[in-house]
């Protein structure tokens, strides 16, 4: 029950989301997104949620830089990851 609350959750908060598949994504590394003016609008903000690897599960925030979007992996090993449009 658990898992299928926080899935529904999830699809509400990525109405606009973008699934990108990578190999092993590291802790550390800096991912940057520069979204078009349709994914701004309205104040958006963004996150990235990763998934698929040996870490589990992880939601985190984007900050603004510049005319794009940026945010550190936390620590652990992840295959898989999705930009959300909040």
């Amino acid at each position: 029950m658990k898992k299928s609350i926080f899935l529904f959750f999830a699809a509400i908060l990525c109405a606009f989301s973008m699934n990108v598949q990578a190999d092993n994504l590291k802790g550390g590394e800096v991912l940057y997104l520069s979204p078009n003016s349709n994914w701004t609008q309205a104040n958006a903000r963004f996150a990235i949620y990763l998934f698929g690897g040996t870490s589990g599960e992880k939601w985190v925030s984007m900050t603004k830089s510049g005319n794009y979007y940026m945010a550190t992996i936390p620590a652990g090993d992840y295959k898989n990851l999705i930009f959300c449009r909040m």
